[in-house]
């Protein structure tokens, strides 16, 4: 399992991110999560720009995190 997430997203507590991650360990899960600083929640929505107070699209986030997914699913 992949997670991007925006390391200054004010939507996702920190104590959310810390269940996912025992969740994953738990279930022992192939799991990975990217936190990129700098992006808010919704950092891959170029449409989103002003529509929700706390959501932004961050070009370079989002630019990293759809390189992100075909490098964690490639098998090694």
């Amino acid at each position: 399992m992949l997670a991007l997430h925006g390391a200054d997203d004010q939507f996702v507590p920190a104590t959310d991110l810390e269940a996912l991650e025992k969740e994953m360990r738990d279930g022992q899960v192939d799991w990975k999560l990217v936190k990129y600083g700098g992006a808010v929640h919704s950092f891959t929505g170029w449409n989103v720009r002003g529509i929700i107070k706390g959501a932004e699209y961050n070009e370079k986030a989002g630019h990293h995190s759809w390189g992100a997914m075909p490098q964690f699913l490639a098998v090694p």
